[in-house]
């Protein structure tokens, strides 16, 4: 037997000896993979809590964050424009009137007993993921003085999120915290669209490591900033879809 077939049958043993190990175990590198996405941070009383948007089916961060207003962590909500909003106009402007993501979560955080008052609507152009809502964000807490904010977002977020806030707004005092139990990283694979973000996640991750900032064609203008928030959701007895009035808070 040559030397190069005897190579090419060691490294095909320990392929395979890896695949065993890797099987055998797949449980706890499973759950590995989950809970190194899992990066939170201990709660502490803040200026402005900021529903991350990307959770407008089960809402899991507008109820985390209307539970640190009713705790006492922070008095205000913010929640920025994101690009499943546009659907909403567009669906609008041909007569069909339905709320956007958007009024969703600011519907969930007064049906979970914040004022009106309280929430601040962010009506600046959308997009430019992750990053883009940070750059929003950071035009909001710029134009009205704010030092500190508590990001939530789903647990798998938690770690790019960071990442991003320090890059974004080094200046700031964030928190980044996870919307809800830490468990479901334990088991995260079991669930079809959890186990699909995890994986979309880790990809967005390695785009970040490698400082790699893809541009879409529905991203706002660059490098001019995002734009300043629009006014306080106008919450109560509008029909869904109506323009907000009022002044920001």
């Amino acid at each position: 037997m040559g030397r190069r077939r005897r190579a090419a049958l060691l490294a095909l043993l320990v392929l395979a000896a890896a695949g065993a190990l890797a099987w055998t175990n797949r449980e706890a590198l499973l759950r590995a993979a989950g809970t190194f996405l899992l990066d939170p941070d201990a709660v502490a009383k803040a200026d402005i809590a900021v529903v991350m948007r990307g959770d407008e089916t089960r809402f899991d961060r507008a109820v985390k964050a209307a539970a640190l207003v009713r705790d006492g962590w922070t008095d205000r909500i913010y929640v920025s424009s994101a690009l499943a909003d546009l659907a909403a106009r567009d669906l609008a402007a041909r007569g069909v009137v339905l709320p956007s993501a958007q009024d969703a979560i600011v519907s969930v955080l007064t049906q979970r007993g914040v004022p009106c008052e309280r929430i601040v609507v962010d009506a600046s152009p959308p997009g430019g993921g992750t990053a883009g809502e940070m750059r929003r964000l950071r035009a909001f807490m710029t134009a009205t003085g704010l030092k500190s904010a508590l990001l939530v977002t789903s647990w798998f977020h938690t770690r790019r999120v960071k990442r991003t806030a320090a890059a974004v707004l080094p200046e700031l005092r964030l928190a980044v915290l996870a919307s809800d139990d830490d468990e479901v990283a334990q088991r995260w694979w079991r669930q079809r669209y959890v186990a699909q973000a995890v994986i979309e996640e880790y990809a967005k991750l390695v785009l970040t490591k490698l400082a790699l900032d893809p541009r879409f064609g529905d991203d706002p203008p660059s490098p001019q900033p995002a734009g300043p928030p629009g006014p306080p959701a106008r919450c109560a007895g509008a029909a869904p879809g109506s323009p907000r009035t009022g002044a920001t808070p």
